[in-house]
């Protein structure tokens, strides 16, 4: 009998213990190492992972710890589909030492061959945003290749007149325009139609356009006439680049900018702790 009260006993604390216990009995530690390998374990220094996709296959619980080596560097956007709890947080960190790992927006690109001069081309299947030789960004080929235009005449929110585009009509169609629509507000559209000196846009402006701001033109093949430009033919998969002093990309650290954060949360990321991290060549944020 006293062994049965005994043992019952036991039972009711050790479940009032789950219930109110501040620790994370089922918490999972998560590594990655760019020594690491994807058909490891991943929940032990020995047995880590090696990719930021490895990882998104994990749905991840309170308490659970994501952790990357010291001094490595990741490609990849973390996507976090779980919240930490206020006893639990959850946690990314550096594991292995004091300097951050860091999470890059980028993804390395290799097979260059000349295309004429000193344009260069590889084949790359994503929509890069960005471009980097030796982590130094290049422009996206633009007109003019520096500075602004300054337009003499707008027409609403929906185009603007300028007579000192004097390349023939439908040469600008499809290209992209940075351009200062009113005192501070800057806007980025795509030419939908260019006629008459008359640049046509896509996509109406916020506000109807104040006549004499500046803008350029980006994004077209034509314009990649500057060392340190580059462009994306995504008809042809194909990325160019306009290398500096005729330096072969194909000895350089190449690479482009595809994701637009470091971590994504896609249920708002409370309780979650971000501890020792670098991000770097990410599209919009971190």
């Amino acid at each position: 009998m006293k062994t049965k009260r005994w043992k019952f006993g036991l039972h009711v604390v050790f479940g009032m213990w789950l219930l109110c216990s501040n620790s994370p009995l089922f918490a999972t530690n998560y590594y990655l190492s760019n020594a690491g390998n994807d058909a490891n374990t991943g929940i032990t220094i020995s047995s880590p992972w090696a990719t930021i996709d490895k990882l998104n296959t994990v749905v991840f619980q309170p308490g659970d710890s994501i952790l990357f080596s010291s001094g490595n560097v990741f490609s990849g956007q973390l996507t976090i589909n779980a919240n930490g709890s206020e006893l639990q947080p959850l946690v990314i960190a550096t594991y292995g030492g004091s300097d951050p790992a860091i999470i890059s927006g980028a993804q390395p690109v290799s097979g260059w061959t000349i295309y004429s001069g000193n344009i260069y081309k590889a084949t790359f299947a994503v929509t890069p945003s960005q471009f980097f030789i030796n982590q130094q960004p290049l422009l996206l080929a633009r007109f003019p290749n520096s500075g602004y235009y300054h337009h003499q005449q707008a027409a609403g929110n929906y185009a603007f007149i300028d007579s000192a585009l004097t390349q023939p009509d439908h040469y600008w169609d499809g290209a992209g325009i940075r351009m200062r629509s009113a005192d501070r507000r800057y806007e980025y559209n795509t030419v939908s139609k260019f006629e008459n000196d008359t640049v046509y846009f896509t996509n109406a402006a916020i506000l109807d356009v104040t006549p004499g701001m500046g803008y350029y033109l980006d994004n077209i093949f034509t314009e990649l006439d500057t060392a340190g430009e580059w462009y994306y033919d995504s008809s042809t998969s194909t990325i160019y680049c306009y290398s500096f002093s005729g330096t072969d990309p194909q000895q350089q650290i190449t690479e482009t900018g595809i994701y637009d954060y470091g971590i994504l949360f896609q249920n708002g990321g409370s309780n979650c702790t971000i501890e020792n991290l670098q991000f770097e060549k990410q599209n919009k944020d971190a």
